[in-house]
């Protein structure tokens, strides 16, 4: 791997240059560090995007980069990154990371990797932004550092006892976590001052905190259709009303979350609090909330954080909206389910008969419109209208 990526940059004979390059990884396992810049700092203004993929013909337990003598698995400098489809598994080291993007990495993304951190730093760390989808990360310190910092679809978990936290943001920028588990830490979810944070749909369990949230009345913080289950404290908060704090700005939103088997609900700085406490305090919204109510995930401490059929957290989260067919009809009308598992039911087929066909398009000459011609075989309902200069006929 290492190999393939200095050749391009012998080839190139230049530390300023643009380039996209792409290096795909079959079966095997990788005694490597990659190290993509190998001693160049590429121009980020000009741009250089690298592609690592693992062979999306084969599993990516197949595809394993794993050095020995205490380095990182993927150690990268320049612009944007992209991996993808393989494992990366650092060997043990006092201050290695798996993943480890630079200052001169503006972004990077890693997509369906399995991600093992096996010393007491992070799994994953990145100084600038960093987009963490369809991945399973195993620490055996911190999980994961960035800011902005995007996780979806992913599973964040703590290998041995509980310590360390799952997703710590650092500098400035946006924590938007959705569809995610974070289990196993000291502290679940903690962004740094003044960075908003949105936790959708997202389940954390055994934590000591669920989620530290400091300093942040005025970021607006919002937790939605979240599952707390097993940790000692929910949620430690210092988001302090405006007459108390001398802070002016949001308040904390709080919707349809399951919160069970918790010591203490949450902690507000000073003192603790019951949820009815803490609702009061921090104005919070607690419409739907199912406080004390078991999720019944089928086997967290396994790492299945799925919801039981019988699950209360089926159908009962925070509804996105109702969005209308072209007949009036309701898409998705029903309520997602809440927890990492939430996606909502698959909206119904449209109502009408035989849908449309032969669609054409017609600019109007002066007229600032678009005519649209179809032939429709039933439509029935609201019928059609007309939006934005547009016109149906």
């Amino acid at each position: 791997v290492q190999g393939a990526l200095d050749q391009l940059w012998t080839d190139q004979a230049a530390v300023t240059f643009t380039a996209i390059q792409y290096i795909r990884i079959f079966a095997g396992t990788y005694d490597e560090n990659v190290t993509p810049n190998a001693g160049f700092d590429p121009d980020k203004q000009n741009g250089y995007l690298l592609v690592i993929e693992g062979d999306p013909d084969d599993d990516r337990a197949n595809i394993i980069v794993q050095p020995t003598g205490g380095v990182r698995a993927l150690d990268v400098n320049c612009d944007h990154v992209l991996a993808r489809h393989m494992t990366l598994d650092a060997t043990a080291g006092a201050s290695n990371q798996a993943v480890f993007a630079g200052a001169g990495a503006l972004n990077m993304d890693v997509v369906d990797c399995e991600v093992i951190g096996r010393s007491g730093a992070q799994a994953i760390y990145t100084t600038q932004g960093v987009s963490i989808d369809e991945c399973l990360v195993t620490a055996a310190g911190d999980g994961l550092r960035g800011a902005p910092l995007t996780l979806k679809q992913t599973t964040v978990q703590r290998s041995g006892a509980q310590g360390g936290t799952g997703l710590l943001s650092s500098g400035t920028g946006g924590m938007s976590i959705d569809f995610s588990d974070v289990a196993g830490f000291s502290v679940g979810v903690q962004p740094s001052a003044f960075v908003a944070l949105r936790l959708t749909n997202v389940t954390i369990y055994n934590c000591a905190t669920g989620a530290l949230i400091d300093r942040m009345g005025i970021q607006s913080p919002s937790i939605i259709n979240c599952i707390f289950k097993d940790n000692t404290t929910d949620l430690q908060l210092s988001c302090w009303p405006d007459e108390a704090g001398g802070e002016l700005g949001g308040e904390t939103v709080l919707r349809n979350n399951c919160l069970h088997g918790e010591t203490n609900f949450a902690y507000d700085g000073s003192v603790t609090k019951t949820h009815a406490e803490f609702v009061a305090f921090d104005r919070v919204n607690e419409d739907g909330d199912l406080v004390d109510t078991d999720p019944l995930l089928t086997d967290p401490g396994s790492g299945d954080f799925s919801l039981q059929d019988a699950s209360p957290c089926r159908g009962t989260g925070h509804g996105s909206g109702a969005v209308s067919y072209v007949d009036g009809t309701a898409a998705n009308a029903s309520h997602p389910n809440i927890g990492s598992s939430g996606a909502a039911a698959d909206p119904p087929a449209p109502s009408w008969a035989g849908g449309v066909s032969n669609i054409t398009t017609t600019g109007l000459p002066g007229r600032g419109s678009v005519l649209v011609t179809f032939d429709a075989a039933s439509i029935g309902g609201a019928g059609l209208s007309v939006e934005y200069g547009v016109e149906h006929r």
